[in-house]
């Protein structure tokens, strides 16, 4: 049996859109199999009837009038970021300088300034912080990550992947700021891809050199949603995605 469990976590999530549902439902799914460990206790989101709709999912939540109202709660002991990402610099500092343990979605930040502006932030405080980047927890990928640490696994030549996300089978992701280009980081690269590319550092080691052609096949202008990338890996082998 594992350690009991100290004190039940009470969260903030700002954001009640996809994602922040998402991120609501493990957490019900986590407070059910692990009772008292975690509890949403407030939410905002810019949409009024959307945070109304996710706080009256958890018994002792209720919606904000803006993501301040969560800083400033003494009761909350860590924030979800779960909006769009030109937001994330804002409500990371927000939440780090009022004590509270930040998860954030990806990607971090819209830049490498502003994503070390915020792990700075984090560690001054003393705090826990962490980014939506999943594909760690894969057991796809914690197969491939052990059998590629797997001591006379042989040597590691080429790796390949292909993300279509949604499309050809839904076509374009839904997203109501994806498209914007005054919210997003990016297009597929960073928005989505970023998955890609820490599931590939954190299996095989750090990339060295990359070379990457975008297209625009059905976006905004500048936002690209097809993207071929070749990179080579530190430790000498190739990769493509």
């Amino acid at each position: 049996m594992g350690s009991p469990i100290k004190r039940q976590v009470r969260v903030g999530i700002v954001g009640a859109g996809l994602i922040g549902r998402t991120h609501s439902l493990m957490l019900r799914l986590l407070a059910d199999a692990v009772p008292e460990s975690v509890a949403v206790t407030r939410v905002y989101d810019i949409d009024a009837a959307a945070a109304d709709a996710l706080a009256s999912q958890w018994p002792e939540a209720r919606s904000c009038a803006g993501a301040e109202q969560i800083f400033d709660d003494g009761s909350v002991d860590a924030v979800f970021v779960c909006t769009p990402t030109a937001t994330h610099r804002e409500l990371c500092l927000g939440a780090a300088a009022s004590g509270k343990h930040v998860f954030c979605e990806k990607p971090l930040a819209m830049n490498s300034a502003e994503a070390d502006e915020i792990r700075a932030a984090i560690e001054r405080a003393g705090l826990v912080g962490q980014v939506g980047l999943v594909l760690r927890f894969s057991p796809v990928y914690t197969v491939i990550a052990a059998m590629a640490a797997q001591e006379g696994a042989g040597r590691m030549l080429a790796v390949t992947m292909r993300d279509d996300q949604d499309f050809p089978v839904r076509g374009a992701h839904a997203s109501k700021w994806r498209n914007q280009p005054g919210l997003t980081a990016g297009g597929t690269l960073i928005e989505h891809s970023v998955h890609d590319f820490d599931a590939f550092a954190w299996m095989f080691g750090p990339i060295r050199r990359l070379y990457c052609r975008t297209r625009v096949l059905n976006g905004a202008p500048g936002i690209e949603d097809c993207a071929v990338t070749e990179f080579d890996f530190a430790e000498g082998f190739h990769g493509q995605l």
